[in-house]
C-alpha cells in the first residue's frame, strides 16, 4: 500500500478531508516564519482532529542494534501502516529543544527532520522520525536504527520536481517535490524503491488547501500499483 502524506496543513477542514480520502499522514509546517506554518490554535485543533481517527498511537521503537536495513524498514512500515493516520511535524534546522517541545505541546505522531539534522537526533526523539535526504545521500538514508521513513526531496520542500530517471535504486523512500493529482502516479511508476508520496503545493490553489485536489490526489496514488 502506497502512503500518502498531505502536507502543509492548516486547518482541522483540511486535515478531516485528507484522512477522509485516505491519507495516511497529515503534516504541520512547524517551521517559523514561512509560508506555510501552522499556527498554535490551529496545530492543536488539527492534533485533535487526526487522533480522532485513531485507535492507537505508534511509539518509537527500542529493537534497533543487529536489525539490517531491510528488516528495520519493513518494521517501521508496518507500524505506520497499523496506525494511520498519524500526525507528522515538520521541522528545519530548529534546535533539539525546540522539536520536543512541539512533539509534546501538539501531540505529535512522528516528526520530520528537513534541514542538516544530525540522523542520531531520531533516538533522542520519543515519536518516529522521518528524515529529508536528497537522492545522492544513499549511504546515510539506508543506515538503519535511526530514521523511520527517508523522504527525497531535493529542493528543500520548495515544491521542485526531482529527477525521476535519477532517482535512487537503493533504499525505500517517499518522494516529495513537484507532485499533484495529474502527475503523482507517473511519479510512483518511476522509482521501484518508492513507498509514498509527499504534497503541499500541487494540492492548492491560491497557496490554500484545495479539498477537490487533495481528494483527486489521494484518489489517483491509491490507484497506483506497488510491486
Amino acid at each position: 500500500m502506497l502512503l500518502v502524506k498531505i502536507c502543509g496543513t492548516r486547518t482541522p477542514e483540511s486535515a478531516k478531508a485528507a484522512i477522509e480520502a485516505g491519507a495516511d499522514l497529515i503534516g504541520m509546517i512547524c517551521v517559523p516564519n514561512v509560508k506555510r506554518t501552522v499556527e498554535p490554535g490551529q496545530a492543536k485543533a488539527i492534533s485533535c482532529v487526526v487522533h480522532s481517527f485513531q485507535s492507537d498511537r505508534p511509539a518509537q521503537t527500542s529493537e534497533i542494534l543487529d536489525q539490517t536495513y531491510d528488516v528495520w524498514t519493513q518494521s517501521q512500515l508496518e507500524a505506520v501502516r497499523l496506525y494511520r493516520p498519524l500526525l507528522v511535524g515538520v521541522f528545519r534546522d530548529q534546535s533539539l529543544d525546540q522539536v520536543l517541545a512541539l512533539t509534546a505541546e501538539y501531540e505529535l505522531d512522528m516528526v520530520q527532520l528537513h534541514g542538516s539534522e544530525p540522523i542520531t537526533w531520531a533516538r533522542q526523539i520519543p515519536v518516529p522520525v522521518i528524515k529529508k535526504f536528497s537522492p545522492a545521500d544513499v549511504a546515510e538514508m539506508t543506515t538503519p536504527g535511526f530514521h523511520a521513513l527517508t523522504l527525497l526531496d531535493g529542493a528543500g520542500g520548495e515544491g521542485l520536481k526531482l529527477d525521476w530517471d535519477a532517482l535512487p535504486r537503493s533504499g525505500k523512500y517517499i518522494l516529495a517535490g513537484g507532485l499533484d493529482p495529474e502527475n503523482v502516479a507517473a511519479a510512483v511508476a518511476s522509482g521501484p524503491n518508492i513507498v509514498g508520496v509527499d504534497v503541499s503545493s500541487g494540492v492548492e490553489t491560491d497557496g490554500v488547501h484545495d479539498l477537490d485536489k487533495i481528494r483527486t490526489f489521494v484518489r489517483n496514488a491509491k490507484s497506483t500499483i506497488l510491486l
